[in-house]
């Protein structure tokens, strides 16, 4: 870890799509959360989730998730080849590999929370969420290590559309 790393502590209220099991988010088991590269998370900010009652944005909230702290971020490029993760302070990548096939991913979509646990599942949420955004592969994005926060806190959030 580099420890001139910058800490604060926002707060986030993240709306959840249909492509997220939710039971084990609501539960406080989410791992990790892949965000757009334009998001400005950083290490100590804190999120919690929530889902509809019905359609997105024109219905009430529904479930909402415990505190999740963010641990660690990671700048992640994809194309329809695989995935590589980079340490965002050196731009270097933090896997001996260059690339991992979708094919080796399934842990990195059961971390991510997703109802189909696969790299292919995993894939298909990447694409569908970041396609529109950026024109050509290689795509980038954040990947967010989280953890559950298991003592009392006091939200001091901002609602988010990250």
């Amino acid at each position: 870890m580099v420890s001139n790393v910058t800490y604060r502590k926002s707060s986030f209220l993240i709306p959840l799509g249909y492509h997220h099991d939710i039971e084990p988010i609501i539960r406080g088991e989410l791992k990790q959360t892949t965000r757009s590269i334009d998001s400005d998370f950083i290490i100590g900010d804190v999120i919690m989730f929530h889902t509809w009652e019905g359609v997105p944005y024109d219905s009430p909230w529904k479930d909402r998730s415990p505190h999740y702290m963010v641990t660690d971020v990671a700048e992640v490029r994809f194309s329809e080849y695989g995935l590589i993760l980079t340490d965002p302070r050196s731009g270097l990548p933090l896997e001996e590999d260059e690339a991992r096939p979708w094919s080796e991913l399934d842990q990195y979509a059961a971390d991510e929370g997703l109802v189909d646990k696969t790299g292919e599942g995993l894939k298909k949420l990447l694409f569908s969420k970041f396609r529109a955004k950026m024109s050509e592969p290689p795509f980038f994005a954040k990947r967010l290590l989280l953890r559950k926060i298991d003592e009392d806190y006091t939200w001091k959030g901002k609602l988010s559309k990250k």
